[in-house]
């Protein structure tokens, strides 16, 4: 799935939906979800091959991120990180509300996004598993 793509979808759901707090709190869930998936899968295959995968790492975690920050920039205020939250919490940008359904969105994202990650790997693909 290309980028353009995603793309398109979230500017058709901003338009089809006016881009409210429920909307943002929606899309804030699935990035956490997404960003969790692919930075677990990435962790278990390049962890596993050498031990000196540190930049093939950082660079998927730095594409990802740029990418999803692109995609989403059209439908709020691209909070993809609790601690962006935070921050546009404390410069008065955003209200406690907004901040506090946010954290909860990306958190429960996350969750999701981790158990999606080990549900579809491999046991001895895992981290810290011990294989018998």
């Amino acid at each position: 799935m290309s980028v353009n793509l995603i793309r398109w979808c979230i500017m058709w759901l901003v338009i089809t939906t006016q881009c409210d707090v429920k909307l943002q709190c929606i899309v804030n869930a699935t990035f956490s979800l997404v960003l969790c998936f692919i930075s677990f899968i990435t962790c278990c295959k390049f962890t596993r091959q050498s031990s000196r995968c540190g930049a093939q790492v950082g660079l998927v975690f730095g594409l990802t991120y740029a990418a999803m920050i692109y995609c989403m920039r059209h439908v709020g205020e691209a909070h993809l990180n609790p601690i962006v939250t935070v921050a546009m919490l404390l410069t008065r940008r955003a209200s406690v509300i907004k901040c506090l359904l946010f954290i909860v969105a990306q958190f429960l994202g996350a969750i999701i996004g981790a158990g999606l990650a080990v549900a579809v790997t491999a046991p001895q693909l895992r981290i810290g598993t011990i294989s018998a």
